[in-house]
């Protein structure tokens, strides 16, 4: 419950920063297996890979096209 939390705010926080700065159009890249190749230290990789950003993805997704915001990923 925590990390989806955390997830809602940052994708509000993100979309409300395109809607000061007047930008109509948030690119998000997203490369297949890009964590897998991830060497940041055992413990750190553990935490990495459980970070759900198709979730933040979704969710900027949703909340910037209601505000009349393109997404491109």
């Amino acid at each position: 419950r925590k990390i989806k939390d955390i997830m809602h705010k940052l994708s509000r926080s993100i979309v409300e920063y395109a809607l000061s700065r007047k930008i109509d159009t948030i690119v998000i890249g997203h490369n297949d297996g890009w964590k897998q190749s991830v060497d940041i230290g055992k413990e750190n990789n553990q935490n990495f890979v459980q970070i759900p950003f198709n979730m933040l993805i979704q969710q900027i997704k949703y909340k910037a096209e209601e505000k009349g915001i393109n997404v491109m990923i």
